[in-house]
Order: structure tokens, then C-alpha cells, then sequence
């Protein structure tokens, strides 16, 4: 196998991402809302069990806010329950 740089292995994991990514959105496409709501459900069922890991992770990772205010987010039903056409 050729040892790529790290430029262009970032460059290889990024296409590999995008293709992975078709591939899942192609799957989704078939999916009926009830199942796109189960699994959104699930998602942020998860995301909710594991906020305070999640948020310090994110914290530590970004150097931004700090972890607290990011499980509230996580966590409060506003946040869950809002989506980009209710704001």
C-alpha cells in the first residue's frame, strides 16, 4: 500500500466520507416517515443518555462554552423539540 501524506489522506478519508454518506442517504430515501421518526427518536434518546460525556468531549475537543450548558442543551426538551422551521 502507498503511505499517503497526511494532506492527502485527509483528502482520501474526506471522499470516502461523501461516498459513505450517498450511499446512507440513498437507503434513508426509501425509509417512511415512520421510520425517519423512529430513528430520530432513537438518535436523541442516545444523545440524551450519553450528554454529559458527549459535552465534555465537545468542550475539551473545541475549547468553546463550557460542558454544562451543553448537556442543558442536549438534554432540555426546547432544544429537542425545536427544529429550523420553528426558529
Amino acid at each position: 500500500m502507498i503511505e499517503l501524506d497526511n494532506d492527502l489522506q485527509s483528502r482520501q478519508n474526506a471522499r470516502e466520507l461523501v461516498r459513505n454518506a450517498k450511499k446512507a442517504q440513498a437507503m434513508l430515501a426509501t425509509f417512511s416517515q415512520q421510520q425517519i421518526d423512529a430513528i430520530v427518536k432513537n438518535v436523541a434518546q442516545e444523545a440524551a443518555h450519553h450528554a454529559e460525556a458527549l459535552a465534555k468531549m465537545a468542550a475539551e475537543e473545541t475549547g468553546f462554552g463550557n460542558w454544562q450548558d451543553k448537556v442543558l442543551k442536549t438534554v432540555s426538551p426546547r432544544c429537542a423539540s425545536t427544529t429550523p422551521s420553528k426558529i
